[in-house]
């Protein structure tokens, strides 16, 4: 069986000022962008974008504890930002050939929550094994 993670937190809104979230938090992202009006009159929400540095074989539970601590350092700000915005760690897992399982301590659950961060785990699972 063969696991890829991808993992990444992210704050999406349709007021969203990414270069004042850069600035506030100190911390510049991995992508963002402000938002769009798309001709329709529609807006695409802005986002501002962290990725998880670890790669795609690392456990699910490693990425999301290494982005939580990264997090954590500027929690109240966070929490603060994130207020009335979608804030995610989202979290992509393909499995080939086989189940998948995950367990979060629940330190890390209290964390994300206090900040105002979602969890979402998204599983594709694959019949092929890929290499």
């Amino acid at each position: 069986m063969i696991i890829k993670n991808k993992v990444n937190f992210y704050i999406k809104s349709v007021d969203l000022k990414p270069e004042e979230i850069s600035k506030d938090l100190g911390i510049f992202p991995d992508y963002f962008h402000s938002p769009l009006l798309k001709e329709s009159g529609e807006t695409i929400p802005g986002i501002w974008q962290l990725n998880s540095v670890l790669g795609e074989t690392e456990p699910l539970e490693s990425h999301i504890n290494i982005l939580s601590g990264r997090l954590s350092i500027v929690g109240a700000r966070i929490s603060e930002i994130s207020n009335g915005k979608n804030a995610v760690i989202y979290c992509s897992v393909e499995v080939y050939g086989g189940k998948f399982s995950l367990q979060v301590p629940p330190k890390i659950l209290l964390d994300i929550g206090r900040m105002g961060i979602s969890l979402n785990i998204k599983t594709y699972f694959q019949k092929e094994t890929q290499v």
